[in-house]
């Protein structure tokens, strides 16, 4: 019998999770935050070479950007299954209409995707000319050979060797997330005959065994699929534990600052684990536990007050899916503009300024021309009722 002949279920019992979510964009902010900070941090302007508390300082936070990645793998989970994972609280079968799905995935994701991509390599082209420093860092954007354009037309590029971080260096994460996508439908039909746990539990033995096989593959090959969607999918089936978990407990609002804390403590504890012996295969293997428990606790987060920080980073988290493209062509253009003689907190200072000035106008031009009001699964944390007329629906993900 399909759903739409069903009788239908008694109400829940309980409180229901409410429509607006604002703590999720709350955790997008910090999550693309972070981002944009890593990369700062990893070149060697401003104070990478300071040997003082400073440079220290400004070292250990290197593994922050892996932080916001993994951050925002969960959370994708989660807002996207959250829309199913109602609908199985209320008795119904995990399905979704796969045509207007894919197509909302599609009008969401791919264009300000594509235009990112000529973007970058005609900003890697104009700026060709760039100081000697830059010649030995890895670069933010880069001019593609064929091979790696065509890669990244099909979001091929994290199975092509040499072309995961080409063109853009974060757009290996948008290909994973496409990825993503196209598994959800497969996922949901397991879902009918398995706990969502016991999907993430086999997923989580997948990525254990293929990092175990990195072990015997030779170094060109090693990585190639602990670092593709088949090693990170169950960071993401984790997300959509937490959804299921979202809607069935007791709704109970967490205060802005336990959460916030929280969120803060665990991306200096990813920071800090990273320095240790074996560290980064403790941040891949271990972390993303705690990544979830964010999500839930940042899905229940008190609203923020009219005047305050988070609702500062709320406006950031709608706008943080243009962010987290643009700002390597941001940080490649401060870069080419500065000098040595520029003070280093100049530097630093430019680059944030740059980077969420040109992710805002990016937003503004493009991303928002993307984004359909009328599509409850691409704005699982607002409702009818909650989002502002004049703004348009965030995006379900943004990484």
């Amino acid at each position: 019998m399909s759903d739409d002949l069903r009788p239908p279920p008694a109400p829940p019992t309980q409180a229901e999770l409410p429509r607006r979510l604002p703590g999720i964009d709350v955790l997008r902010a910090l999550a693309a935050s972070a981002v944009v900070v890593f990369h700062i941090v990893l070149w060697p302007w401003a104070y990478a070479g300071d040997p003082g508390w400073i440079g220290r300082l400004w070292r250990s936070i290197g593994q922050i950007g892996p932080w916001g990645v993994g951050i925002f793998f969960v959370l994708s989970g989660t807002c996207i299954h959250l829309p199913i994972a109602r609908r199985l609280a209320r008795g119904f079968e995990p399905a979704i209409d796969h045509r207007s799905y894919f197509r909302r995935r599609f009008r969401r994701i791919y264009p300000p995707h594509l235009l990112v991509i000529f973007l970058s390599w005609a900003t890697a082209a104009a700026v060709a000319t760039m100081p000697s420093w830059y010649q030995n860092a890895d670069h933010y954007v880069s001019v593609p050979t064929p091979g790696q354009f065509f890669a990244h037309l099909f979001m091929l590029h994290t199975f092509v060797p040499g072309a995961r971080t080409s063109i853009c260096n974060v757009l290996w994460t948008i290909a994973i997330e496409a990825h993503f996508y196209l598994l959800y439908p497969l996922l949901l039909r397991m879902r009918r005959r398995f706990r969502m746990e016991t999907l993430c539990a086999g997923l989580f033995a997948v990525m254990v065994a293929l990092r175990l096989l990195d072990k015997l593959l030779p170094p060109s090959l090693a990585g190639v699929m602990t670092a593709n969607f088949l090693g990170r999918w169950w960071e993401w089936v984790l997300g959509a534990v937490v959804a299921e978990r979202l809607v069935r407990t007791v709704q109970g609002e967490t205060s802005r600052l336990l959460a916030i804390g929280l969120t803060l403590a665990s991306a200096i504890g990813a920071c800090a684990v990273a320095r240790l012996p074996h560290g980064v295969l403790i941040l891949y293997v271990c972390c993303p536990f705690s990544y979830g428990a964010v999500v839930f606790l940042m899905a229940r987060m008190r609203p923020p007050s009219r005047w305050s920080l988070d609702r500062g980073l709320e406006w950031i988290g709608v706008r943080s899916y243009s962010l987290y493209l643009t700002h390597p062509i941001a940080l490649t253009l401060v870069a080419w503009l500065t000098t040595s003689a520029w003070p280093a907190w100049g530097k630093v200072a430019l680059a944030l300024a740059a980077a969420y000035s040109v992710g805002w106008v990016y937003f503004v031009t493009v991303e928002s021309r993307f984004l359909s009001p009328s599509t409850p699964q691409s704005s699982p944390g607002r409702g009818p009722q909650g989002t502002p007329a004049q703004q348009p629906p965030h995006p379900a993900i943004e990484s």
